[in-house]
């Protein structure tokens, strides 16, 4: 693949963020399903940066180093394909990171993205029963958290998605069980 898929972030600008691939990508992953009003595009990267109004140059530098990434394989920024969950998510015929790839060809393309509070792997520490502990490791009386509002079971990393519900229906069982005094099902 030619193209990479991933958020640019401008330095220097204050909190722009742009989805930004290239054509080939594009109709491989969003064939139709973007409209005008969340989708802009250019001929060349500097007629998208006037169009999503960020400044030219910090998009250059941003495309420039991600390319420089794409070819030495190394995400230094995100580190896109550095994990197994990544590596996955990508294309392993695509060398050297199955995750990453340079931005070349026009058109481009950018897509607003905003920061959203999907889940979390952090929250409220909580003892063996969902407890939410002090910060001196003692129980709350009465508080119980589960799910995403407790912190991850697995330390605070993102396995996979549908990664709080387990930890939500066995935290959220044991709470209800010991608010209603009981030890054993």
């Amino acid at each position: 693949m030619a193209c990479d898929l991933r958020v640019v972030i401008l330095r220097g600008l204050p909190a722009v963020h742009g989805l930004h691939c290239c054509e080939q990508l594009m109709r491989l992953v969003h064939p139709g399903r973007c409209s005008a009003t969340t989708l802009r595009s250019g001929q060349r990267r500097s007629e998208l940066a006037g169009r999503i109004g960020v400044d030219s140059h910090g998009l250059e530098r941003s495309v420039a180093r991600n390319n420089r990434f794409a070819a030495t394989g190394v995400d230094e920024d995100f580190r896109k394909g550095s994990t197994p969950y990544n590596t996955y998510k990508g294309d392993p015929s695509h060398e050297p990171n199955a995750c990453l790839g340079p931005i070349e060809r026009g058109p481009f393309y950018a897509v607003k993205m905003v920061p959203g509070d999907f889940g979390t792997s952090r929250g409220l520490v909580t003892g063996p029963r969902g407890e939410v502990l002090d910060h001196d490791d003692r129980p709350i009386p009465g508080l119980y958290a589960c799910g995403n509002d407790m912190n991850s079971a697995v330390g605070g990393r993102y396995i996979g998605a549908g990664i709080t519900l387990g930890p939500a229906l066995t935290f959220g069982y044991l709470a209800a069980m010991a608010l209603a005094g009981r030890t054993q099902p």
